[in-house]
């Protein structure tokens, strides 16, 4: 007799591939199994590592389009990670950011996650005496400076895509803990805060090219993406660094980027680093899909003088 567990797993199991069969979403099979999404996609984790397989998608739900892996044509791309964004606090990475927005073509703009800082809800809560803006503010602030990059943009039928990093989940984890009552209520989610963006856990452009906030840490967070993502281009942020690895092997080449970030590294977001010496880069990365193949320019702006295709941004020489 095979144990308990087995039987539910097994269970599952067929229930998950009929579900797929008749093309049922994860929240058609959560209502019909009288479980919430949340317990649904446990299950399917539990089950999956119970039988040490994978268990196929069974589509996009209405409720968390955010888990969506987002398709986006291919083009040119400037990508900003790591915006951390501060009512009254700028950065010369954002100045130069905005200027190049402005004066040149790109098809898209990614943000690619930490767009929001989020202290107030933070679980480590607030150092010493340190002055944090209020939630409200500081999300009110962040729509009007992503607002500002869209206007300024050259192409005004800019394509917007948005990834979330992990400190844009903060306020939705925070009401998730403290107000659970509320969740899902219109203007705490991501969505509804950048209602003008698609909003994704990550972007691919074409099968090869993955942009995401991250995935490896640790000084070889851009060489372990490079080979272990089994792509052309695997394109990252969180570390603050800037930078490309590029990595050979004989079914061709692939790149780990990390694309810095737009804050400053001395910034009042970052008192926890203690002002020790970090090595981290402001800047953001440009990407162009040609044939297939990405070409990347990073655009170091820790420079008093931050160059984009050889030329001084600021016009100077």
């Amino acid at each position: 007799m095979k144990p308990a567990k087995y039987e539910g797993m097994n269970r599952f199991r067929s229930q998950w591939l009929e579900a797929k069969k008749v093309g049922w979403n994860t929240e058609q099979l959560a209502s019909k199994l009288g479980i919430t999404l949340r317990q649904t996609f446990q299950k399917r984790r539990d089950c999956e590592k119970f039988f040490g397989d994978g268990l196929p998608s069974l589509g996009t739900n209405i409720n968390i389009p955010n888990l969506d892996h987002q398709q986006i044509p291919v083009g040119r791309y400037i990508i900003a990670s790591d915006l951390h964004l501060w009512p009254n606090v700028h950065s010369r990475a954002e100045e130069a950011f905005v200027k190049v927005i402005s004066s040149n073509h790109f098809d898209g703009l990614i943000l690619n996650g930490d767009v929001l800082d989020g202290p107030a809800v933070s679980r480590y809560g607030k150092r010493m005496a340190e002055d944090i803006p209020h939630i409200v503010d500081e999300v009110s602030n962040a729509q009007a400076r992503v607002r500002e990059y869209v206007k300024a943009s050259k192409n005004k039928k800019l394509t917007r895509h948005l990834i979330r990093g992990n400190h844009d989940w903060r306020l939705e984890n925070y009401l998730l803990n403290n107000a659970p009552a509320v969740e899902g209520l219109p203007g705490t989610q991501l969505e509804d805060i950048f209602p003008d963006f698609v909003i994704s856990m990550s972007a691919n452009i074409t099968d090869r090219i993955v942009i995401k906030h991250r995935w490896h840490a640790g000084v070889h967070a851009a060489y372990n993406n490079a080979v272990r993502s089994h792509t052309a281009a695997m394109v990252t942020g969180d570390t603050h660094r800037l930078q490309l690895t590029r990595y050979a092997a004989y079914n061709g080449v692939a790149y780990g980027v990390e694309t810095g970030f737009l804050a400053d590294r001395y910034g009042p977001q970052f008192s926890y680093a203690e002002n020790h010496p970090q090595n981290w880069c402001e800047g953001f990365c440009v990407l162009e899909v040609e044939d297939g193949e990405p070409h990347v320019e990073l655009i170091d702006c820790s420079r008093k003088n931050p160059r984009f295709m050889g030329r001084s941004i600021h016009g100077r020489n």
